[in-house]
């Protein structure tokens, strides 16, 4: 019993001191994106990643983009991302992220997984999420990190819908 209570203090005190999944690079989830449009790269699914001067860079990282609401151009989620040499690189720079990471939003909303082919890390706050990512590709040996708001996504869809012809349906 008594190591039960201490678990479970143990967690409730980490909860404590996890930060609120709000804001990356100098962007909050959720504000409107006011800097020029300018497309960096698009995800496998076609959203446009748009880019954007980090205000506070890490070194990690080489590009910083957004993916926004059409219509009120809101922030859905905050992106960046670098190219590495080679796969040890590539996990070497994730284990100095996922230990920030860790230390900032706490180790309990951490999700581990590890495959041959790629490392990544996820934190939880409600609708609010982040991912790491190390996926081994072959020919280069991407590192991501996505901040990710799924209630300014669902307003994304929304706003996609609404552009659509609903006849038929």
């Amino acid at each position: 019993m008594r190591f039960f209570l201490i678990i479970y203090i143990f967690f409730t005190v980490s909860s404590l001191n996890a930060a609120e999944i709000k804001s990356a690079f100098g962007l909050n989830l959720g504000e409107v994106f006011s800097e020029d449009l300018r497309e960096l790269s698009e995800t496998t699914s076609g959203e446009k990643i748009y880019q954007f001067g980090a205000k506070n860079p890490h070194p990690s990282f080489l590009y910083y983009g957004v993916i926004i609401t059409p219509k009120s151009k809101r922030i859905a989620q905050i992106w960046a991302w670098n190219d590495y040499d080679s796969s040890a690189e590539c996990k070497s720079q994730f284990k100095i992220v996922k230990s920030l990471l860790d230390d900032k939003y706490g180790v309990f909303l951490d999700k581990d997984s590890f495959s041959f082919s790629s490392e990544s890390a996820a934190y939880y706050s409600g609708k609010k999420s982040i991912s790491l990512r190390c996926p081994i590709k072959f020919g280069n040996n991407p590192l991501y990190l996505q901040y990710i708001d799924d209630n300014i996504n669902e307003i994304s869809v929304k706003e996609k819908a609404a552009e659509t012809n609903s006849k038929g349906l």
